[in-house]
C-alpha cells in the first residue's frame, strides 16, 4: 500500500495584502469583516476664564478714609522744621505754589526757623506725593526752579504703604480695610549747594536761557503754522512780463 504524502500549499486570501494593520476578524462563514473603527479623541472644552479680580468700587463700596503708612525721611541729615508740601491726588496747584511761595520768598511775615536768610524766606522745601500724585508734585517743583532761580535738587524714588477704608453702598455697618502700596517720590528744593555725588542730584538751571529758547521755538512754530494756512504766495508780475497790451 503506498502512501502518498501531499504537501499543504497556503494561498492567500484574495483581495486581502499585508499592510501593517491589525488582523481582521474571521467569521465561521469565511466572510472577511473590516476591524472597528476607533472613536476618535473627545476634545475637551476650553477652560472657563479667570474672572477678574473685582475692586472695592465695581462690588458696590465707595472709599471713606485713606491713610498712609509714615515712614522714614528718604533725606537724612535734613534740618528740623523744613517745610513739606504733601500733594494730594485732588489738591490744587494754584493753591499748593501760592503757599510755597509766600515761604520761599518771605512774603507776608512768615520765615522758618530752619532755612531764613538775610532776604527773608525759606532756604529748603521738600514736595512730596504718592501714587496719581506722583506728576502733580513733579509739576510743582518745576514751577518752584522757575518762579526761584538757583534752586540745588535732589530726588528720591521710594514705596508707601497706604490703608484704605470701604463701606458698602447698600446700608449697613460693613465696612472692608484695603492695604496698597504705591509709590511714591519726595523732592527736595535748596538755595544753597547740595552734595553733587548724592543721588538723584540736579544742578540748578539757567531757567532764563532755558525758556527764552521755548518762546522762540513757540514763535517760529506759530509763523510755520500761519504760512502754511496762508498756503502759497500768488507770484507777482513786474512790468516786463506783463503782455505789451496792458503797458500802452
Amino acid at each position: 500500500m503506498e502512501v502518498g504524502v501531499t504537501h499543504d500549499v497556503f494561498l492567500p486570501f484574495q483581495g486581502q495584502t499585508y499592510s501593517g494593520e491589525p488582523s481582521t476578524a474571521h467569521t465561521g462563514t469565511g466572510m472577511l469583516l473590516p476591524p472597528p473603527p476607533f472613536p476618535p479623541p473627545a476634545s475637551l472644552p476650553p477652560p472657563p476664564p479667570l474672572p477678574a479680580p473685582l475692586k472695592p468700587a465695581q462690588g458696590g463700596f465707595r472709599k471713606v478714609c485713606r491713610t498712609e503708612e509714615a515712614g522714614p525721611c528718604p533725606f537724612p541729615g535734613l534740618a528740623a522744621g523744613v517745610l513739606e508740601m504733601r500733594v494730594k491726588e485732588g489738591s490744587k496747584i494754584r493753591n499748593l505754589m501760592g503757599f510755597a511761595m509766600v515761604r520761599m520768598q518771605g512774603k507776608g511775615g512768615e520765615t522758618g526757623e530752619a532755612g531764613r536768610d538775610g532776604g527773608g524766606g525759606l532756604r529748603q522745601i521738600v514736595f512730596t506725593g504718592s501714587g496719581r500724585a506722583v506728576t502733580k508734585t513733579i509739576t510743582c517743583a518745576e514751577i518752584m526752579k522757575r518762579k526761584v532761580p538757583g534752586l540745588h535738587q535732589v530726588t528720591k524714588l521710594h514705596y508707601k504703604g497706604v490703608q484704605e477704608v470701604w463701606e458698602s453702598l447698600e446700608g449697613g455697618a460693613s465696612e472692608m480695610t484695603v492695604h496698597r502700596t504705591v509709590p511714591s517720590i519726595s523732592i527736595l528744593l535748596c538755595k544753597d549747594p547740595l552734595d553733587p555725588q548724592e543721588p538723584g542730584y540736579q544742578p540748578p538751571v539757567a531757567v532764563g536761557t532755558l525758556w527764552d529758547t521755548l518762546s522762540q521755538e513757540e514763535k517760529e512754530g506759530q509763523s510755520s503754522r500761519r504760512r502754511q494756512e496762508r498756503g502759497p504766495s500768488a507770484p507777482q508780475h513786474t512790468p516786463a512780463s506783463l503782455p505789451l497790451r496792458n503797458l500802452v
